[in-house]
């Protein structure tokens, strides 16, 4: 409700309230860039010293953990991009 007063909600398409798309406009940053920099995080996060460091402790839940999440972020960049272009925004940046 906040976020509608202020103008700050980009819409009300309640499919797009997911990871995968900014739905609203942070004060001090652009959507786009919040929109890169929740992929960035995510691709840190799942990165494959996450998932290096399980296998060597023979961690295989968190290992298979992190594989998903490093296909989930790379899913979710080919799914968004045209959402992304919409916000004057470049995926392949964040393909790594």
């Amino acid at each position: 409700r906040t976020f509608s007063i202020a103008g700050r909600l980009l819409h009300t398409d309640w499919s797009k309230y997911d990871v995968q798309h900014v739905v609203f406009r942070p004060r001090h940053m652009s959507p786009d860039t919040l929109q890169i920099e929740t992929f960035l995080a995510m691709g840190r996060f799942y990165s494959w010293k996450y998932i290096f460091r399980h296998l060597s402790r023979f961690d295989l839940h968190y290992a298979a953990i992190g594989i998903f999440g490093k296909t989930a972020v790379h899913k979710f960049l080919k799914a968004s991009s045209a959402y992304l272009d919409d916000l004057d925004f470049n995926p392949s940046i964040c393909n790594e």
